[in-house]
């Protein structure tokens, strides 16, 4: 009687094809996952530092005239409802403006300007939307230097108006005591801890 030789078929079969996929597949996407959370906070720190190195270089920018020329005296003025000749919402325009006076007799101003959302058109009385603006500006009479926000992300609308992540999000301001303390709160979604310019500095000490 003829015996069959049993053949040895040492082939992969679609179960174990199938399962290297998954492993492929899995060890792909974990990859993937990692590089992105890396990425993730590459990018958190980088932001970080460039809201650091912004606070830092405005501090001390306002502090050495602080300081070494000696703060007599600083008045606020508010520049709500007068924004490009357009009535703003109090709640979403504000511009503010610090004048600084020196025992010299020299002034330094501070001004802030904080935009989000719509003014209302007095012609119409119809609310048209714009982008968000931020901006600082601080120096003398006729040599104001303008000091942007970062860019740190920002999203674009249909309209084309532009929301940005990093953004001045509150302003205090007192002179109790004969000690100025004005606080410039910065925002960005990134962040749970809150960054800001502080400064603090006696009135007409010696």
């Amino acid at each position: 009687m003829a015996r069959f030789k049993k053949l040895n078929n040492s082939g992969m079969t679609i179960i174990e094809i199938l399962l290297c996929f998954i492993i492929v597949v899995g060890i792909c996407l974990s990859l993937f996952t990692t590089l992105n959370n890396y990425q993730t906070k590459e990018n958190k720190e980088s932001d970080r530092t460039q809201i650091l190195k912004y606070k830092n270089l405005l501090e001390k920018t306002i502090y050495d005239d602080l300081i070494k020329k000696t703060l007599i005296s600083v008045d606020q003025t508010i520049l709500d409802n007068d924004f490009k000749g357009k009535s703003c919402n109090d709640k979403w325009c504000r511009m503010e403006k610090y004048t600084f006076t020196f025992k010299d007799g020299s002034q330094k101003f501070l001004i802030l300007q904080k935009k989000i959302a719509s003014y209302i058109d007095e012609n119409s009385d119809e609310t048209s939307k714009y982008s968000d603006d931020f901006l600082i500006e601080y120096g003398s009479e006729g040599n104001m230097i303008k000091y942007p926000l970062p860019d740190l992300g920002h999203s674009t609308d249909d309209a084309g108006l532009i929301s940005y992540d990093f953004k001045i999000n509150n302003i205090f301001f007192n002179t109790n005591n004969q000690v100025m303390n004005l606080y410039i709160g910065f925002y960005h979604p990134y962040f749970e801890r809150m960054y800001g310019i502080n400064l603090v500095c006696p009135l007409g000490y010696k």
